[in-house]
Formats: C-alpha cells, structure tokens, sequence
C-alpha cells in the first residue's frame, strides 16, 4: 500500500505489522477490563485532558534542541526534566 505515506507510516500496512494491531487491542481490553465503569470514565477524562495539555504544549514550545536520531542520539541531558516537575524515575 502506498497511499502517499512516508516510510515510516508505511510499516504499518505491512502484513506483519497487521498481526499485532489485534493483540494489542486484546492486551490493552484484558488490563482496561480491570477497571469499573466509573474507574474507566475518570481515566478517559483524565487521559483526554492529558492529551490536551501535551497538544498545547507541543504547539506552544518547540524543542530547542532536537534528538539525532538516525544516529542514534538524544537530547543530553534533558531527559525527564521539565521545569517545575521532579525527574523521571527518581
């Protein structure tokens, strides 16, 4: 399939790829599946409004420094740090 789709994009029509979008989905419905109706409504809300807020602030700061990643490079030093939050795993 190349509907205009970058390289990237494209492996996901691949027919192996295909393979995994169900488990997937099966994975993710057995571990939802633990949570009551009102538990799964809090943690929608929750996760639209947190996918809100990383939108808006995506779009409102850019990254100044940019990870190499055909190089497998990353942003030194940045990882985890967010003014005003404590580091990840730590």
């Amino acid at each position: 399939m190349h509907h205009g789709a970058k390289a990237g994009g494209e492996a996901l029509h691949q027919p192996h790829a295909l393979e995994f979008f169900p488990q997937s989905v099966r994975l993710n419905n057995l571990v939802l599946a633990t949570l009551s109706a009102s538990e799964l409504a809090a943690f929608d809300k929750a996760l639209t409004k947190l996918t809100g807020a990383a939108d808006a602030l995506v779009k409102s700061s850019p990254l100044e420094e940019k990870a190499d990643r055909r190089h497998g490079g990353r942003r030194r030093g940045s990882v985890g740090r967010v003014d005003g939050l404590p580091r990840l795993g730590g």
